[in-house]
């Protein structure tokens, strides 16, 4: 990183290029442990440089370039990053808790443990963005691309991520406690141990897809495509599976009493050493399907 700026340079720097409709340079500069709240550093280029527990809180930096900076454990509450890049930057442990990140370029950038509780999104770039056990509680995420994120032990509480493409990506141990997840594409999607419990996951794909231990508890998955989907030891309860197609599906020890399943595919399924204490099974498919031992006595299909 290159030479110490004091708070005053940087304002006479970024002041004297935007007079001159100039973008202001400020690329490799040492700004680590800087006050600049609100701040205006307005299409200011900043390549490579450190900003490092730096307090931006309600600074404007809407269209600067950031890229490859240190942002490790910055607050940026407040603050207005729209059309900003921040390509490959170190935001772990950050805070943009509030900010405004409007087709924001976060594409490889590290934001593991970083707080967006409620941050306003829209078109924002996450593709293989490393964004573990970062607090994504109560965001809209619904314009977000997050093509190979790493979403593992994320917190998405009440995340709203309707008709979004998560296929393939990893939600190992997330919190998605009534997360709103109608219409997405989960395919292939690894969500082993996660915490569901509440989510409404009607109409979504989640064929292929890895839920194993994950608590599925009183959810919706009504309609939903589980065909192929890993289940094992997934807690079931109370779960509405009512029309859902789990064709091939492996329920082996899963919990799934007082679940519904009512018209559901359960053709192919292994169900073996899975609890069918008062499970709805009217009109379902069971077709080749292996149940457990004893099913008949607990189960309820009328």
């Amino acid at each position: 990183m290159g030479a110490r700026l004091t708070n005053l340079q940087v304002e006479q720097i970024v002041e004297s290029a935007q007079k001159k409709g100039q973008r202001a340079n400020l690329n490799g500069v040492d700004l680590s442990g800087a006050n600049l709240r609100y701040a205006n550093l307005i299409r200011v280029d900043m390549i490579e440089s450190n900003l490092e527990g730096a307090n931006l809180e309600g600074a404007n930096l809407e269209g600067t370039h950031l890229n490859g900076s240190n942002l490790q454990g910055v607050d940026l509450r407040y603050a207005n990053l729209s059309r900003a890049d921040l390509i490959g930057v170190n935001l772990n442990q950050g805070d943009l808790s509030g900010s405004k990140l409007i087709m924001t370029n976060l594409i490889r950038a590290n934001l593991s443990g970083v707080k967006l509780i409620g941050t306003n999104m829209l078109d924002v770039d996450f593709i293989s963005a490393n964004l573990v056990g970062a607090d994504l509680s109560f965001t809209n995420l619904m314009s977000a691309n997050l093509f190979r994120a790493n979403l593992s032990e994320a917190n998405l509480s009440r995340a709203k991520l309707v008709g979004t493409d998560l296929q393939g990506l990893k939600f190992i141990k997330a919190n998605m406690f009534r997360t709103n997840l109608i219409r997405v594409d989960l395919s292939e999607a690894d969500l082993s141990e996660a915490s569901l419990s509440g989510a409404d996951l009607s109409g979504v794909s989640l064929v292929g897809a890895n839920l194993a231990r994950a608590d599925l508890s009183r959810v919706s998955l009504i309609r939903a495509n589980l065909s192929g989907a890993i289940l094992f030891e997934a807690n079931l309860t109370e779960a509405d599976l009512s029309e859902a197609n789990l064709h091939g599906a492996n329920l082996c020890y899963a919990n799934l009493s007082k679940a519904e399943l009512n018209e559901a595919d359960l053709s192919e399924a292994d169900l073996s050493g899975a609890d069918l204490n008062r499970v709805g099974l009217f009109r379902a498919i069971l077709t080749n399907t292996k149940m457990p031992t004893g099913w008949q006595s607990v189960a309820r299909s009328w």
